[in-house]
């Protein structure tokens, strides 16, 4: 299977985008390159895991899987060979931190510490003491 770049239409083997075009994308174009390569990784594979389970694409509960992770080889991270369909239970079985549930966002922020009187965050305190304190500045 020989495929063609998305962005410059080059010979890109079996990945989505050429090894010359990836350094070069935009986030946003990042994000839907990606939706892409999930979404045809899910469908080559019949919408089905590895395990037997079965779902419509478009529940939620099945994820392209990358075989070498993007970590270790972000070359690989649109390469199509470099993929597998997953359910949600086999895919949080290889990682540690899973996957957030359909339809919820992941923060990649850490919510601030709370005051142990009323719950409001710790912030005057400022980044020395925030993981000491149980208390605000307020209920001290």
């Amino acid at each position: 299977m020989n495929l063609t770049c998305g962005e410059c239409t080059a010979d890109s083997g079996t990945s989505l985008i050429c090894r010359m075009c990836i350094p070069k994308l935009s986030t946003h174009k990042r994000h839907k390159y990606r939706a892409a390569w999930h979404k045809v990784i899910v469908e080559n594979a019949g919408c089905s895991c590895e395990c037997g389970y079965s779902a419509p694409f478009d529940s939620g509960e099945l994820c392209g899987d990358h075989i070498q992770t993007v970590g270790s080889r972000p070359d690989l991270q649109f390469d199509l060979r470099n993929g597998r369909c997953v359910c949600l239970p086999c895919h949080n079985q290889r990682h540690s931190e899973g996957l957030p549930k359909p339809g919820v966002k992941r923060s990649k922020f850490k919510k601030p510490p709370t005051c142990s009187v009323s719950g409001c965050p710790i912030f005057a305190l400022g980044p020395k003491w925030r993981s000491k304190a149980d208390r605000c500045v307020r209920h001290q």
